[in-house]
């Protein structure tokens, strides 16, 4: 699922190829699960001209010169794409051929007048299109958290809203109305990187453990965003590489020194470290360092296999309840309607 680096690297690409261009022709595909306003009204605006491409979390709308805005959720397994360009890649899916056009699955594509086209596809049509005149008062934007990459708390700020959540810390980041854009790849990589396990109570967490979150939070975001969300530019040390192979970490760690890290719906397969409260050890995956060596956890932790981790409808990150938070968990997005 596209989540805030994926999600920029789509608003950039937009914004390089759209900014300030005028739509000349639209096509609506004949979905209503994904297009949540009538066609027409997509149709109406031809004519107009796009501003520019912005983003908060996972959001993505258009400014236009006059009229609505039009709205974008990536859902699962969304994308843009410009004709001629490279578009989002995903692991596990076929990367889309640029030169193809209209590409597979599109639900609406924008004509520019200087030839440009743009299109949002989506197979598995958990994204969402809209339009909104007041995009900041729409149900899917009121309730969102802070954006790690637009607007990361200062550790102060960030520290006294964890201490009012008593949800496990995964769940927490998980929430997109205290961390706007986080979801299951970048959750699992700031805990891992953090030395945090992803059980511990939010409201527990040490000074010093707030502190590494804080810092590799910004930290996994800023690097992604940089490299355009292109997973081969990934820090080797980082966990993403190992999340869905469960192949060894590099450095020829011997069988032994491997165990299973229950991580939401995956399990990783990584070298045995010390998911601690104390994290003075210094260990950043962020620049280079090789994996710590630290004692095992306690064996192969068994779970229940879930697919994608998500329940049917559900635009968000979170797995099923274990049934250890005292929250409620709730649903990553809210569709704007």
């Amino acid at each position: 699922m596209p989540e805030l680096p994926e999600v920029e690297f789509s608003r950039r690409l937009v914004q390089k190829s759209l900014a300030k261009k005028r739509i000349s022709a639209v096509k609506v595909a004949n979905d209503k699960i994904v297009c949540q306003v009538p066609a027409g009204r997509l149709k109406a605006l031809k004519g107009r001209t796009v501003k520019q491409c912005r983003r908060w979390g996972k959001q993505l709308w258009f400014e236009m010169d006059k009229g609505p805005s039009p709205m974008f959720h990536l859902g699962m397994t969304g994308s843009f794409h410009v004709k001629g360009r490279n578009s989002l890649k995903y692991v596990r899916l076929k990367e889309d051929d640029p030169k193809t056009w209209p590409p597979k699955f599109w639900k609406v594509e924008f004509q520019m007048s200087d030839g440009t086209c743009f299109a949002m596809s989506d197979p598995r049509r958990f994204g969402r299109i809209g339009l909104s005149t007041s995009v900041w008062e729409e149900p899917c934007m009121a309730k969102m958290g802070f954006d790690p990459l637009l607007q990361m708390p200062r550790v102060e700020d960030f520290a006294r809203q964890l201490a009012r959540r008593s949800g496990d810390i995964k769940a927490v980041l998980l929430d997109q109305s205290f961390a706007a854009g986080v979801g299951n790849w970048v959750a699992d990589e700031v805990l891992y990187q953090a030395a945090v396990h992803p059980q511990d109570v939010a409201k527990n967490l040490s000074p010093n453990a707030v502190k590494a979150l804080h810092r590799t939070l910004r930290q996994v975001v800023k690097k992604a965003c940089q490299v355009n969300a292109d997973a081969k530019k990934f820090p080797r040390t980082w966990l993403f590489h190992y999340r869905w192979e469960l192949e060894p970490f590099e450095g020829g760690l011997p069988a032994d020194s491997t165990t299973w890290l229950e991580l939401g719906p995956v399990e990783v397969k990584a070298p045995s470290l010390r998911m601690a409260k104390d994290v003075k050890s210094g260990f950043s995956p962020l620049e280079g360092a090789p994996p710590p060596t630290c004692p095992p956890c306690n064996g192969r932790v068994e779970s229940e296999q879930t697919g994608d981790g998500r329940r049917t409808g559900d635009l968000g990150d979170l797995p099923g309840d274990s049934g250890r938070n005292e929250e409620k968990r709730q649903s990553d997005e809210t569709i704007f309607k």
